[in-house]
């Protein structure tokens, strides 16, 4: 098999890449500063934090070495962090069991923890 980096031959003056889950452009910042962290405040009625929040989400997701990690595991991050302030969200703990035990990290996955309700935002 051939390695696609030392045996590109270019011949377009262009270059498309496709990210893994089949996306030509970067939406990566849009999903998580549009989505996700603005639905996970809301969702947990987390609106007195949203600036601690958004700063550790965009830092999590966007802006170090974990980028690229599940919205769940991302989740738990943010729980934690808010834990260490002081702040309890209910169900977080669920939450977290649920992606440290799981064989798999998909919205098909907490079908089988019947004990477990994920908000829709995790589910999207």
């Amino acid at each position: 098999m051939a390695n696609a980096l030392t045996d590109f031959i270019r011949k377009r003056d262009f270059l498309v890449c496709m990210d893994s889950d089949g996306c030509v452009m970067d939406t990566v910042r849009i999903k998580h500063c549009s989505v996700f962290c603005p639905e996970l405040i809301r969702v947990f009625g987390l609106e007195a934090h949203t600036d601690f929040i958004t700063t550790a989400w965009e830092e999590i997701n966007l802006n170090s070495i974990t980028r690229g990690i599940s919205r769940f595991e991302s989740a738990v991050l943010i729980f934690d962090r808010l834990k260490n302030r002081g702040i309890d969200v209910p169900g977080s703990e669920d939450i977290a069991a649920w992606v440290s035990t799981a064989s798999e990290l998909s919205t098909a996955s907490p079908v089988s923890y019947t004990h477990l309700t994920l908000p829709t935002i995790l589910l999207v």
